[in-house]
C-alpha cells in the first residue's frame, strides 16, 4: 500500500523540499524508510532561535547562564553529528540555513569553520544563508558587539561551492580578507543579501559582484566600512534594495525593483539611478538628500516611464505636489511631514495611503482623472501624543472628489492632547466626507473627553463602519460609545436646546458584528462588556458596526459606502435560494448557528425553507409524573416549545415564505390540549405551494404532565387533517406514532403525483381499503415502509411501476405483486400468528431480509425455490427464522448472508463463489455443529457473534470453530458473558488441542464476571482453544477483575505464551485502515465526531500523522469555518493579482502549477476559468498543472464528491495553450465535455496524466490522444466513467502508467516502462501488451486476471527481449517459480503470498527483493551464476525462517536480515536446532535487531537459535527498540563469561560460542571500543531510558572452519 516509500531517494528529497521544514521533519517517524530518507535529506535549517530560549534579564542569573550554556551546546552538538554524517556517507547538501543569536567569538568559530568546509565540499549546494548573532547575555560575558574583532572570518572554503545560486549573510561576519585573498567566482549566483556584515571597503564589493554576473536579486544593508555602493554590469539584475550609504550608484538597465533607505544615517545620500529605465517600482525611505518637489517627479515618471508603484517614507517634500502618471498604480505618503497639498492625476491609480502625525496632515488631497475604485487609507498611530480632530475634519472635508472612499485609523493614547472643533455645529457641510471604515484604539479614561471625541467624530463625518479592537480601547470610551448609538439618554442630546438637529437624527440602523464570539445587538454589547473584568485583556475580541445614515442629511445612501461590507461578504449578496441551498448542505445544528453571524444572515436562516422541531432535543423532560415541581417545570418547557413551533409558521404564512421541508417530533403529545395546534402548523404547511417533505412524529405523553391516558386507544390519536392533501408537491410523507390517517382517506380523494418515499409506523389505517386509495393516489412512489400499522392486517401493494425498496412488518397476510422491486424486508416480530407471504413476481429482487416470520420454514427446497424466483439476488438476512437442522445454500450471485437467531439450524454448508460476507448470531447453546464454505473466496469474512446472555458454553463453541471448513477461513467472534454466568468449560482441553488450531480474525469480549477464579479459566479455556490475531475489548463492558486477570495472569503458566502473542503481537497485515490513503482517513475522521477524531491520534504513530495533517480544525465551528474561509480568499486574491499582473504586463508564463484542497463547485469556478484563461493566452505556456479536491468540511457545507456536476469542468481557453509539453490534471475535473465539443490538438505535449479525471467515455481518450502526436510519458489512473484504454499511434511514448481499468490494450513498440495496476478493483483485468516487443521495465500490481506461473514468465521473456527490470507485487503466483532472462537485472516480489519456492537464473542479476509477511515466505530460492544481496523483512517463525534461509542456493548469496520482535511476541523455538544443523550455515551479511522482550528465558533461547541457525557478520541494535534484558544477555552471551552456563558443558556437542573468534564495536553517534564499555554504556542508563539515535553495530568474525558440528 506504501507506494511512496519505495520510490527513489530523489524524488523523496523533492517530496520534502515542497513541505514546510517542521513537516517534513516529521515525517521521519513514519518509518525507517522515511527516516532514512530524512537523515540523508540535502535541506538543513538549523535555527537557533527555535532551540534556545533566552530573555535579556536573565544574563545575570548563574543558573539560567548555566542552562543557556546547556542548550547552546546541545545545538551546536547536533548541527555537528548532522553534518559528521553527511560527509561521511557523501550525502548530498543543496541548501544549509543557520541561525545562532548565541555566536560566541572565541569558542565558536573552529565549529562554524568546520561547518563551512563541509558544506562547501557539497558539489551540489545550491542555498547558504548565515546568520550570526553576539552571544554576551546568553553565557553571562561581555564583549563589545560592534569590535569587528569579534566579527566571524568567514572561512575560504565558501569560494568551493560553485554551484552556488543564492548567498545570504546577515549579522556579525567578516567577509572582507576573504574577497580581498582570494579571487571571487560563483558563476551561477542568482541571489545575494549581506545585511550588518563587515566588508572593509568599495573595492570588495566590486571585487565579489565582478564573480557573481548572474545575479537577479542584491540587497546590501548597512554593511560595515562601505560607504559608497557602485553597481554595474549585471545584465540579469532585477531587484534591488540599498540602505545606509553616502553614496549608492546603479547602472543596471534591467532592474524593474528598487529600494533605497538611508534610515539610520544622518549624513545625505547621493543617488544615481537613471540609466535603470525599466524601473516599476520605486521605494524611497529617509533619503535626506531627496527633495521630493513637482519638478522631482516630472523627472521621475520621465526617466522611468514603466513605473507603476511610488512609496515616500520620511522623505523631504515640498508643501505642494502635484504627481500625475498615466501607469501609476500604487502610491503612499509615510511620515512627510512638509506636505500641505497633493494633487494626483493618475487614471490607474489603485491604491492611496497617507501615514504620519495628525499634526502634520496636509490640508487638502485631491484625486484628478482617477477611478471611483481607489482605495484611500488615511493612518494616525497611537505613537503620538497629540490628535487634532480640528485638522482632520479640515483634511477629510478637502478630499477631492466627494466620491473617493476613505478608510480612517484613530488612535488615541490615554493622556493625549486632543483638539476638539468648538464650532463643529456650525461648520457642518452636507454631504459629509464618505468614510468607509473608521478603526480606532482610545485608551482615554476621562469620560468627558470620550463624550466629546464621540461627538466630535460623528458630526465630522458619516463612518460606514466602526471597528474596535476591545485590548486597545478603555472600558469608559466602549461603555459610553454604546450609550451613544443607543441613543438612551434623551436628555443628553445636544440638540435638546438648539434648532440644530443632532448626528443621531441621521442614524437610521447600526448592526453588530463581532469576532470572535457573536452578539446580535447593542445590547448584547453592553452585556459583554459588564461582564468583562476590570482589568481585561482580550487579543482577538474584535467588535464592528456597520452604520446605515438618512440619505437626506447625508447623501450616503445608495452610494458605494454602503456596499462596503457586501462587497467584503460576497456571499451575503448572493441570491436568497443560492444562501438556502448553502444551508441545505449543513447539518441542520450548523446551519441554525449561522443566523448570528450576521443580521444578512439572520434574515437567510428566517426564511430557510427547512424546518426542523425535535421536542426530545429542545425539551429535557423529566419522567417523575408523581412530582409537582418537575410536572410544573415539563409543562414549561412544553409550552416554550410549542410557541417556539408556532411563531415561526405564523412568520413564515405571513411572510409567504416557502416551506420545502417540515420535520416535526414530539415524545409529549397531548390528545386534549394540542391538536388545534398541530391542525393550525398543517394547514400552513399544506398550503406552501414549495412544500416537498413532511415529517410528523407523535406520542403521547402522559407521565409528562401527571395525567394517565390510554396510549392504545384510538380516541387518542392525533388525525390528520384534510390540509395534508393540498401538498400536490410532496416528495417524502413519513407518519409515526399516534396518528389517524383512515378519515382522511376514507373521506377524501389522495392524490399526491410527486410522492417517492412512503414511510407508516405505527399509523392507524383502520382496514385494507385504505391502504389501497392510499397508495393508488401516489403511483410514482420508490421506497414504501410500512410497520405495525394499526386496523391493518393484510397488506397488497400493486401497481407502483417506480418501486425499488419495501419494508413490511407485523401483518398476516403480505402480497406484493411489483416486478421492479430489488429491496424487501419482511419482519413479524412483534406477532405470534403467522403470516402468509406472497412475493413470487418480484423477479427482479436483489437483496431479501426475513425477521421472525413464523409461517415460513427455510429448507434446502425453500432455499431452492428462492433462488430460482429470484435469480439475482445477492443478499439474504435470516433473523429468527424457523431452519431445518441442515441447511445446503448454494447461489452463484450471493455476496451477503446472515444467520441470527436461527435456533434450529445445526449445520450449513455454503456453496457461493462471490460470497463477501457472512455473519452467525446467536445463543452459544443453540451454535450449530458445523458451517462449512464450498467454492467460496479465501476472502470471506465470516462475523460470527454470541451478545450478552447468562449462559455460555465454551465447550461446543471450540467444537464449532474446529469443524468450520475449509481451514483458511477468517473468522470474527464476539463473547458477551454476564455477571453470574453458567459458563460450560472445557476441562479435557489439554487433551484435545488440534493443530493447526482455528484462525480467529478478531475475538471481541464483553465480560461482566467478577469472580477471579472463573476469569482465569475463561482466559485460559479461550487461548487454548483458537488463536486470536486482535482482541477487542470494552472497558466499560468488562468488569474490572477480569481486566486485572487478563493482564496479570502468571508468567510461569503456560498460557501467558499465548496471552502475551496475541494481546500485544497484533499482527500489522490485520490493520487496513492505516495503510489506506491519507484522503481516505482524512474522510473516516471527518465523519467521526471531532473528540472522537482526535482521540485517533493517539492509536499509533500513523494515526497520529493522518491526525497532525488533518484539514479540518473543526467544521462544525463557525469560528474556525470562518477562519478556513478568511484563508481560502487570501489565497484566491493572491493568485488572482499574480496572475492578472502577469496578464497585464504580458510577463511569460512557462508553468503553472495550481492545487487546491478546497474547491467550491459554486463559488470558484468562474475564478478557475479566468485563471485558465490567462495561462491559456500565455505564449510560451509549458507546464500546466491542475489538481482540485472538494472542499465542503472547510466551509462547513458537505455536497457528494463523487457526484459529477461538484467536478470541476475544464474550460476550452485551455486549448490555446498550443506549446504545451506537460499536461497533469488530478481529482475532481471534467474533461469530458472540452474534448467531445472541440478539437484538440497539443501538438509538442511530452508528458500527459490524468488521476482521477471524469472523461466518461472511451471515445474521449482516443479523440484526446489523437491529439498529442508526441507524448513520451502517459499516466492514466482510476478516471471516472472510463473502464477501457487503448493506446496506439504513438510513436514517442517512452513511459506509461495505467491503474484501475477492466481493459487495457496497448499498441506502442516504443514503449519501454510499463506499470499496471488494478488496486481498488475487484473485477479482473483483460491486458494486452503484446506489441510492445522493446519493454524494458515492467510493474505489475495486484492484477487479479494475471496468474504469475512459469509458463507466464517464459512468454513474458520471449515477448520482451529486451526486459531489464521485473516487479511483481500483489501477484496471484504458482507456488514454485523458474525465473530465466540473461538480461534481467532487477527482480522484485511483493506480497505474493503463493510463491513457496523461486529459481533465479540471470547472470546479469544485479539486485533482487522479497516482502511480505513471515508466515507467507517461500520455502526455497534459490541463484545461478550470481552473488546477491536479497533483504528480506518480516517477523515471526524463526523455524521457518531458518529453513528459508538454508534453502537459498547457492551458499555464497549475501542475505540481509531484520527482525522485530515485539514484548509478548510468539517465537516458534528449534528445539531440535543442534541434531539439524548444517555447514556451512547461511551466510548473512548483516542482522538488525529489535527485541523488545523481557522475558530472560525467552531471550536467551531467541539469542541461541539465532546463532545457532546462521553466521551472521554485522549484528545492528538500535537501544531505543531492544529492551535492558535483551541486551544485557546479548552482551554476556558475546562475551562469553559464564562458563559454566555453556550448554556444551555436558555434552559432546561444541556451541556455537567455538566458531566465535572476535567481536569488534561501532556505535553511534558516541564511540565505545569493546564490550566491556557497552556493558557499562547500559549500567549507565536510566531505568526508563529514551535514546533515538544510539546505535550499537557488531562485527563478527567466525571460524572459516565453521565447526558448528564438532562431532563428539
Amino acid at each position: 500500500m506504501d507506494k511512496i516509500s519505495d520510490l527513489p531517494k530523489i524524488i523523496l528529497h523533492d517530496i520534502l523540499s515542497r513541505l514546510p521544514y517542521e513537516d517534513a521533519a516529521r515525517t521521519s517517524v513514519l518509518s525507517k524508510a522515511w527516516h532514512e530518507t530524512w537523515s540523508s535529506f540535502p535541506i538543513l535549517v538549523f535555527d537557533g532561535s527555535r532551540c534556545v530560549h533566552v530573555h535579556w534579564e536573565d544574563r545575570k542569573d548563574p543558573l539560567k547562564i548555566q542552562d543557556n550554556r546547556r542548550k547552546a551546546n546541545s545545538f551546536l552538538k547536533s548541527v555537528d553529528r548532522t553534518l559528521v554524517r553527511f560527509h561521511h556517507h557523501g550525502f548530498a547538501i543543496k541548501e544549509f540555513n543557520l541561525s545562532m543569536m548565541f555566536f560566541h567569538p572565541r569558542f565558536m568559530p573552529h565549529r562554524v569553520d568546520r561547518w563551512m568546509k563541509i558544506v562547501s565540499e557539497s558539489s551540489s549546494i545550491q542555498v547558504l544563508k548565515l546568520k550570526l548573532q553576539l552571544a554576551d547575555c546568553f553565557f553571562g560575558c561581555e564583549f563589545d558587539s560592534h569590535g569587528v574583532d569579534n566579527y566571524y572570518y568567514l572561512s575560504a572554503d565558501v569560494l568551493k561551492a560553485k554551484s552556488l545560486t543564492e548567498l545570504v549573510l546577515l549579522g556579525k561576519i567578516r567577509a572582507d580578507k576573504l574577497i580581498v585573498n582570494h579571487r571571487i567566482r560563483f558563476p551561477m549566483l542568482r541571489i545575494l543579501s549581506l545585511v550588518n556584515v563587515y566588508l572593509g571597503h568599495e573595492q570588495a564589493l566590486e571585487d565579489l559582484i565582478s564573480g557573481c554576473p548572474m545575479i537577479e536579486q542584491l540587497i546590501l544593508e548597512h554593511c560595515v566600512g562601505l560607504e559608497n555602493v557602485k553597481v554595474h554590469d549585471l545584465p540579469k539584475l532585477k531587484s534591488a534594495k540599498f540602505s545606509g550609504f553616502r553614496e549608492i550608484h546603479v547602472d543596471v538597465p534591467s532592474l524593474e525593483y528598487l529600494h533605497l533607505g538611508n534610515d539610520e544615517l544622518e549624513f545625505p545620500c547621493d543617488i544615481s539611478i537613471d540609466k535603470c529605465r525599466n524601473l516599476k517600482v520605486f521605494l524611497l525611505g529617509a533619503v535626506s538628500s531627496v527633495f521630493v518637489s513637482n519638478q522631482w517627479l516630472l523627472e521621475l515618471f520621465d526617466k522611468f516611464p514603466f513605473l507603476e508603484r511610488l512609496e515616500l517614507s520620511g522623505c523631504i517634500t515640498s508643501e505642494s505636489l502635484m504627481i500625475s502618471s498615466s501607469r501609476l498604480k500604487v502610491l503612499s505618503f509615510d511620515a512627510c511631514v512638509e506636505l500641505k497639498e497633493a494633487r494626483i492625476d493618475a487614471p490607474n491609480l489603485v491604491s492611496c495611503r497617507y501615514s504620519g502625525q495628525s499634526s502634520h496632515m496636509p490640508a487638502a488631497m485631491s484625486f484628478v482623472n482617477c477611478s471611483n475604485q481607489v482605495d484611500f487609507d488615511v493612518v494616525f498611530t497611537i505613537g503620538f501624543r497629540i490628535m487634532d480632530l480640528k485638522r482632520l475634519r479640515a483634511f477629510l472635508q478637502n478630499i477631492a472628489p466627494r466620491n473617493v472612499m476613505v478608510s480612517l485609523y484613530l488612535g488615541i493614547m490615554k493622556g493625549s492632547s486632543i483638539v476638539f472643533n468648538e464650532d463643529v455645529l456650525q461648520n457642518v457641510q452636507v454631504p459629509l466626507p464618505r468614510i468607509k471604515e473608521l478603526r480606532l484604539s482610545v485608551a482615554e479614561e476621562t469620560e468627558e473627553l470620550c463624550v466629546l471625541l464621540i461627538n466630535d467624530l460623528f458630526w465630522s463625518f458619516r463612518p460606514a463602519i466602526i471597528s474596535l479592537n476591545l485590548k486597545l480601547c478603555s472600558r469608559i470610551f466602549l461603555k459610553l460609545l454604546l450609550e451613544k448609538l443607543r441613543c438612551n439618554n434623551e436628555e443628553e442630546r445636544c440638540c435638546s436646546s438648539s434648532p440644530m438637529k443632532c448626528w443621531w437624527h441621521d442614524l437610521k440602523v447600526v448592526r453588530v458584528r463581532s469576532s470572535p464570539e457573536k452578539y446580535e445587538n447593542l445590547s448584547d454589547c453592553e452585556a459583554l462588556l459588564d461582564s468583562l473584568p476590570i482589568n481585561f485583556s482580550s487579543p482577538a475580541l474584535r467588535l464592528n458596526f456597520q452604520l446605515e445614515w438618512d440619505s437626506l442629511h447625508t447623501s450616503l445612501s445608495g452610494g458605494r459606502i454602503n456596499a462596503g461590507p457586501s462587497e467584503m461578504d460576497k456571499i451575503s449578496d448572493l441570491p436568497k435560494i443560492i444562501l438556502h441551498d448553502i444551508l441545505s448542505r449543513l447539518p441542520y445544528e450548523d446551519a441554525a448557528r449561522t443566523s448570528v453571524l450576521s443580521k444578512a444572515w439572520h434574515e437567510t436562516w428566517s426564511s430557510f425553507p427547512i424546518l426542523v422541531f425535535h421536542g426530545s432535543r429542545c425539551v429535557r423532560l423529566h419522567k417523575d409524573r408523581k412530582d409537582p415541581l418537575k410536572i410544573q417545570e415539563n409543562r414549561r418547557k412544553v409550552n416554550s416549545f410549542l410557541k417556539s413551533v408556532d411563531r415561526t409558521l405564523v412568520r413564515f404564512h405571513h411572510h409567504g415564505f416557502a416551506i420545502k421541508e417540515f420535520n416535526l417530533s414530539m415524545m409529549f403529545f397531548h390528545p386534549l390540549f394540542m391538536p388545534h395546534l398541530v391542525d393550525r402548523w398543517m394547514k400552513i404547511v399544506g398550503e406552501s405551494s414549495s412544500i416537498q417533505v413532511l415529517k410528523l412524529e407523535l406520542q403521547l405523553a402522559g407521565c409528562f404532565f401527571g395525567c394517565d391516558f390510554d396510549s392504545h386507544a384510538v380516541d387518542n390519536y392525533y388525525c390528520l387533517p384534510p390540509d395534508v392533501l393540498k401538498a400536490k408537491s410532496l416528495t417524502e410523507l413519513v407518519l409515526f406514532g399516534k396518528i389517524r390517517a383512515d378519515k382522511l382517506i376514507v373521506n377524501h380523494r389522495i392524490r399526491f403525483p410527486m410522492l417517492r418515499i412512503l414511510s407508516l409506523v405505527d399509523v392507524y389505517l383502520g382496514h385494507e381499503q385504505a391502504l389501497e386509495d392510499l397508495i393508488s393516489g401516489c403511483p410514482m412512489i420508490e421506497e414504501l415502509i410500512l410497520e405495525h400499522c394499526v386496523g391493518l392486517e393484510n397488506v397488497k401493494v400493486h401497481d407502483l411501476p417506480k418501486l425499488k425498496s419495501a419494508k413490511f412488518s407485523g401483518f398476516r397476510e403480505i402480497h406484493v405483486d411489483v416486478p421492479s422491486l430489488e429491496n424487501l424486508q419482511l419482519g413479524n416480530d412483534k406477532l405470534e400468528f403467522p403470516c402468509d407471504i406472497s412475493i413470487d413476481k418480484c423477479r427482479n429482487l436483489k437483496v431479501l431480509i426475513l425477521e421472525a416470520v413464523s409461517s415460513v420454514f427455510v429448507s434446502n427446497q425453500w432455499l431452492r425455490e428462492l433462488f430460482d424466483k429470484f435469480p439475482f439476488l445477492e443478499r439474504l438476512e435470516l433473523s429468527g427464522c424457523v431452519t431445518s437442522e441442515s441447511l445446503m445454500i448454494s447461489s452463484s450471485r450471493l455476496k451477503v448472508l446472515s444467520f441470527q437467531a436461527c435456533l434450529e439450524l445445526k449445520e450449513a454448508k455454503i456453496d457461493a463463489p462471490n460470497l463477501e460476507s457472512c455473519r452467525y448470531s446467536g445463543k452459544s447453546s443453540h451454535m450449530p455443529a458445523a458451517i462449512s464454505f464450498v467454492n467460496c473466496s479465501n476472502q470471506v469474512d465470516f462475523d460470527f457473534g454470541f451478545p450478552l446472555e447468562s449462559r455460555m458454553d465454551l465447550k461446543r463453541l471450540r467444537a464449532f470453530f474446529q469443524n468450520i471448513a475449509p481451514r483458511n477461513v477468517m473468522v470474527s467472534l464476539y463473547l458477551g458473558i454476564m455477571k453470574g454466568s453458567s459458563i460450560l468449560f472445557n476441562e479435557d482441553v489439554l487433551q484435545n488441542v488440534e493443530v493447526p488450531l482455528p484462525r480467529i480474525k478478531q475475538l471481541r469480549l464483553s465480560v461482566t464476571e467478577e469472580t477471579e477464579e472463573l476469569c482465569v479459566l475463561l482466559i485460559n479455556d479461550l487461548f487454548w482453544s483458537f488463536r486470536p490475531a486482535i482482541i477487542s475489548l470494552n472497558l466499560k463492558l468488562c468488569s474490572r477483575i477480569f481486566l486485572k486477570v487478563f493482564h496479570t495472569l502468571p508468567k510461569s503458566h503456560q498460557s501467558q505464551q499465548f496471552f502475551n502473542t496475541l494481546l500485544r503481537g497484533l499482527i500489522k497485515e490485520m490493520d487496513k485502515i492505516s495503510d489506506l490513503p491519507k484522503i481516505i482517513l482524512h474522510d473516516i475522521l471527518s465523519r467521526l465526531p471531532y473528540k472522537d477524531a482526535a482521540r485517533t491520534s493517539v492509536l499509533s504513530k500513523a494515526w497520529h500523522e493522518t491526525w497532525s495533517s488533518f484539514p479540518i480544525l473543526d467544521r462544525k465551528d463557525p469560528l474556525k469555518i470562518q477562519d478556513n474561509r478568511r484563508k481560502a480568499n487570501s489565497f484566491l486574491k493572491s493568485v488572482d493579482r499574480t496572475l492578472v499582473r502577469f496578464h497585464h504586463h504580458g510577463f511569460a508564463i512557462k508553468e503553472f502549477n495550481l492545487n487546491m484542497m478546497f474547491f467550491h463547485p459554486r463559488f470558484m469556478p468562474h475564478l478557475v476559468d479566468r485563471w485558465m484563461k490567462i495561462v491559456g493566452e500565455s505564449s510560451s505556456i509549458q507546464v500546466l498543472k491542475l489538481e482540485l479536491e472538494l472542499a465542503g468540511c472547510f466551509f462547513g457545507c458537505k455536497f457528494d464528491s463523487h457526484a459529477v456536476d461538484n467536478y470541476y469542468s475544464l474550460p476550452p481557453d485551455v486549448l490555446k495553450a498550443k506549446s504545451l509539453t506537460e499536461l497533469v490534471l488530478l481529482g475532481r475535473i471534467r474533461a469530458d465535455k472540452l474534448i467531445v465539443n472541440h478539437r484538440i490538438r497539443f501538438p509538442m505535449l511530452r508528458t500527459l496524466s490524468l488521476v482521477n479525471v471524469y472523461l466518461g467515455h472511451e471515445q474521449a481518450l482516443e479523440d484526446l490522444i489523437s491529439g498529442c502526436p508526441m507524448i513520451e510519458e502517459l499516466i492514466l489512473e482510476h478516471c471516472v466513467g472510463l473502464e477501457i484504454v487503448k493506446v496506439h499511434d504513438l510513436p514517442k511514448l517512452k513511459s506509461a502508467k495505467f491503474s484501475g481499468f477492466r481493459d487495457i490494450h496497448v499498441d506502442v513498440p516504443s514503449l519501454e516502462y510499463l506499470h499496471l495496476g488494478n488496486d481498488e478493483l475487484e473485477f479482473p483485468c483483460d491486458i494486452s501488451i503484446d506489441k510492445c516487443r522493446n519493454l524494458k521495465v515492467f510493474l505489475l500490481g495486484a492484477v487479479s486476471s494475471v496468474f504469475v506461473s512459469n509458463q507466464w514468465l517464459l512468454e513474458l521473456f520471449d515477448k520482451f527481449p529486451f526486459l531489464e527490470r521485473l516487479e511483481l507485487s500483489g501477484c496471484v503466483t504458482s507456488e514454485s517459480l523458474m525465473i530465466s532472462s540473461s538480461r534481467l537485472r532487477v527482480l522484485s516480489f511483493e506480497a505474493c503470498v503463493e510463491l513457496k519456492e523461486a529459481k533465479i537464473d540471470a547472470p546479469n542479476l544485479e539486485s533482487c527483493r522479497y516482502s511480505g509477511q513471515f508466515s507467507h515466505m517461500p520455502a526455497a530460492i534459490s541463484f545461478v551464476d550470481f552473488d546477491v544481496v536479497f533483504p528480506i523483512e518480516f517477523r515471526m517463525d524463526l523455524k521457518r525462517l531458518r529453513a528459508f534461509l538454508q534453502n537459498i542456493a547457492p551458499r555464497n548469496v549475501m542475505v540481509s536480515l531484520y527482525l522485530g520482535i515485539m514484548k509478548g511476541s510468539s517465537i516458534v523455538f528449534h528445539e531440535d536446532v543442534l541434531q539439524n544443523v548444517e555447514v556451512p550455515l547461511p551466510r548473512i551479511k548483516q542482522l538488525r535487531l529489535s527485541v523488545d522482550e523481557e522475558t530472560e528465558e525467552l531471550c536467551v533461547l531467541l539469542i541461541n537459535d539465532l546463532f545457532w541457525s546462521f553466521r551472521p557478520a554485522i549484528i545492528s541494535l538500535n537501544l531505543k527498540l531492544c529492551s535492558r534484558i535483551f541486551l544485557k544477555l546479548l552482551l554476556e552471551k558475546l562475551r562469553c563469561n559464564n562458563e559454566e552456563e555453556r550448554c556444551c558443558s555436558s555434552s559432546q556437542m561444541k556451541c556455537w560460542w567455538h566458531d566465535l573468534k572476535e567481536v569488534k564495536v561501532r556505535s553511534s553517534p558516541k564511540k565505545y571500543e569493546n564490550l566491556s564499555d557497552c556493558e557499562e554504556l547500559l549500567d549507565s542508563l536510566p531505568i526508563i531510558f529514551f535514546s533515538p539515535n544510539l546505535q550499537l553495530n557488531f562485527e563478527l568474525e567466525w571460524d572459516s572452519l565453521q565447526g558448528a558440528q564438532r562431532s563428539y
